[in-house]
This record gives structure tokens, sequence and C-alpha cells, in this order.
């Protein structure tokens, strides 16, 4: 298999992807994390089987652990750094794998030697003044929660300038990742609608619900996970004015809006509606 361009089926833009960074990314926009489809070419991609703009194998119907990914030493598509090597440290965190990443930030398997335990480790890419904010208020936001069917933050930090947030690791898939029959797929939101419930009453919206946030454990249950764009009520706002936010096919109409009219716990419920 040899290098390919890509588009993104949303903002458009396009990036040149290596062979190693084909098998390791998820496929995802660096700048707005929307699907990527593969383009032209000047040479054949030689695959055993189409690629779809989710994910480099068929889908199965039994569930698929977040297994790491090997870490790419070839240059990253524009907009986003340099991964750091496998097996290279965060703070007291040893890398083990890549499980996914996107434009705000790459996650890892990663191993915590004070207790013994593998964790899941978000590093904020290419840290920019508004970046480090939102990732500082992610922070927060999660901080405040601490509800079974939303991820546990462990700890946060910085290592050599990058934050880092450190949460539970949990084995599973994505809803847009995982086969389930309708009863499952209910069961799975129905854990969201609580998780998401119980955000509100802390005075947290997350505001970027959709398949690809919601995480399904191996027994089945569901996880709301990133928090990114999520924002503390009462807290001043870090849109600007004119700027949408959130992924067009689940975002309220008011996200859309361009700062024209005020988000409230209602966009989180017109999303896991159209989830």
């Amino acid at each position: 298999m040899s290098a390919a361009r890509a588009g993104c089926t949303q903002c458009g833009a396009r990036f040149e992807l290596s062979p190693d960074q084909l098998k390791a990314l998820d496929l995802r926009c660096p700048r707005c994390t929307g699907p990527l489809a593969l383009g032209a070419r000047t040479q054949r991609i030689e695959t055993p089987h189409a690629m779809t703009p989710r994910e480099a194998t068929p889908r199965e119907a039994t569930p698929r652990e977040a297994t790491p990914r090997t870490l790419p030493r070839e240059p990253a598509p524009e907009g986003l750094a340099r991964l750091p090597e496998q097996g290279s440290r965060i703070g007291p965190y040893v890398l083990r794998g890549l499980l996914g990443r996107g434009g705000y930030g790459s996650v890892f398997r990663a191993f915590d030697p004070r207790h013994g335990r593998e964790v899941a480790l978000k590093l904020l890419e290419a840290p920019s003044e508004r970046s480090r904010e939102r990732f500082k208020r992610e922070a927060r936001a999660v901080a405040r929660l601490a509800h079974p069917s939303i991820v546990t933050l462990l700890d946060s930090g910085e290592a050599e300038g990058r934050p880092y947030l450190v949460q539970e690791l949990i084995e599973g898939a994505t809803l847009d990742e995982r086969e389930l029959d309708l009863r499952g797929r209910v069961s799975v939101v129905r854990d969201a609608a609580r998780a998401v419930a119980y955000a509100h009453a802390q005075g947290v919206l997350h505001r970027d619900l959709k398949p690809s946030n919601l995480l399904v454990d191996a027994a089945g249950r569901g996880h709301v996970i990133d928090f990114g764009l999520a924002r503390v009520l009462g807290t001043k706002r870090l849109t600007r004015s004119g700027e949408a936010f959130g992924t067009p096919a689940f975002m309220a109409p008011e996200q859309a809006g361009h700062g024209k009219h005020p988000i409230d716990e209602r966009a989180d419920v017109y999303a896991l509606g159209a989830t």
C-alpha cells in the first residue's frame, strides 16, 4: 500500500497520508474530525478490501477491543503534531499504543506505574492559547462528574509544554463501530441519556454528542466520552462570535447559528435524538 490523498467529507480539507498513517489513524479529519475519504491517486492503493471513511477493516458482529495501533514514525498530516514514540513517557505514564486521533488531541493506551494499571491518556495537539483553555475547560467539566456512564478523570498535567488528561480505560468500541441490534442501540442511548441528565444537573453541557462519542463496553453498557466541547453553565464561552461548533449531522440548529442563539440543555437532547 502506497501513500494516499484523502479529503474530508465535511469541511473539504485535503491531506496526504503515508502507508503507516493509513494503518494507524482513524481516518478522521485533523481539522473538524469529520470522516476522511480516500481520493484519486497516482499509484493504485493495493488493499484486500475497500476501505471505508470510518475504519480500515470490515465491521464485525462481535465486540472489538480498543486495540492499540502502532505509533507512526512518519511526519503527521497537516495540522497535527508528530506523535511521541511508543514506550516514551508523558509525565509518569508510559505510552503503549494509539487508541485514536483527531484535530484536538490524540488518545493513547498508557501504563500508570504508580498504581499498576492501564489508563487512557489524552494529549493535546499543537497547543495554542485557545486550545489550552479548551483543554483545561474539559478537565474542569469532567472533574465535576462522577457517574457510571461517564468516563472518570484520574489525573491531568503537562509534559514538555503539552497538556494531558488521564482517564479510566474502558475496553470497547464506539457506537458507530459496534454492530448492535435495535434493542442494544436503544440501551446504549438510554445509558447516555441518564449520564447527560446527570451532567446537566451538575451544570455541564456536552455539546458534541454523537455515535463516535458513545463508548460501548464488553457488557453492552454505554459511556459518554470526549468532553472537548463541553461548557460549564455560567462560565464565559470560548466560541467566537460567528463560529459554529459541533458535528453537523448531530448538532442542534442553534449550534449552527454562529452564536446568534443561546445553547442550553436542549442541544444535547437534540443530539441524542439524532444519534
